[in-house]
């Protein structure tokens, strides 16, 4: 199986071939795969979990998705927050 030589540590924790890891960025034209983001997807997003791979987010969602634990009720809460305190 071909490894991708620019995340030969991505065949090592997902065990993505060259063509799967291609084919995830390619189908996301580069973007973030968040709807509510505009920025380039640089990092391959997984469940922390089951390990399994999600797709690619940009830096500053795949930050924000470790930091809250991907934790469903404080993403929410943080929602709530910012609606409340809207100006």
């Amino acid at each position: 199986m071909a490894v991708c030589p620019k995340s030969a540590d991505t065949w090592q924790r997902y065990k993505l071939t060259c063509i799967e890891y291609d084919w995830i960025r390619f189908s996301q034209a580069g973007e973030c795969a968040n709807p509510g983001c505009n920025n380039p997807a640089q990092h391959l997003d997984h469940n922390h979990t089951t390990g399994k791979v999600r797709q690619f987010l940009c830096a500053g969602c795949n930050k924000a998705l470790g930091y809250l634990g991907e934790d469903y009720q404080r993403m929410a809460g943080l929602i709530q927050y910012l609606q409340e305190h809207e100006e």
